[in-house]
């Protein structure tokens, strides 16, 4: 299950994960914020923006079988990784930074409703 967080440690201090049964954890740092300084990049946080939402009126996904979604940069093609892997059943959530330059694309292994929220850009 994807799931990703705002925050976390200061620059040179530790990330600490606790679990309470043995786990296989994966954890990922995908952006930090920063001044602009030096080689790190300035993280500009928007007002979420709904940009894509396919789902039906009533707002129900549908999700027949478990399959997965892509989401890349248009002008790089599919690249043969996913974003999200879900199974059916209740709907999942998940982040990506998408250099979203030559456009955001999106590709799925079956039919499946797609929400794509818009929080923030790097400069």
């Amino acid at each position: 299950m994807g799931q990703s967080t705002r925050g976390g440690p200061a620059l040179g201090r530790a990330l600490c994960v606790f679990t309470l049964a043995a786990s296989g954890i994966v954890v990922d740092l995908t952006g930090w914020w920063t001044t602009g300084t030096g080689s790190r990049t300035l993280m500009t946080l928007a007002v979420p923006d709904r940009r894509l939402d396919t789902r039906s009126p009533g707002g129900l996904t549908s999700r027949l079988q478990p399959r997965w979604v892509a989401v890349f940069p248009c002008a790089a093609g599919y690249q043969e990784t996913t974003t999200v892997n879900y199974r059916a059943g209740s709907p999942v959530a998940n982040a990506a930074l998408v250099d979203a330059t030559s456009g955001v694309c999106a590709q799925t292994s079956q039919p499946v409703d797609v929400i794509l929220d818009v929080f923030g850009e790097a400069s």
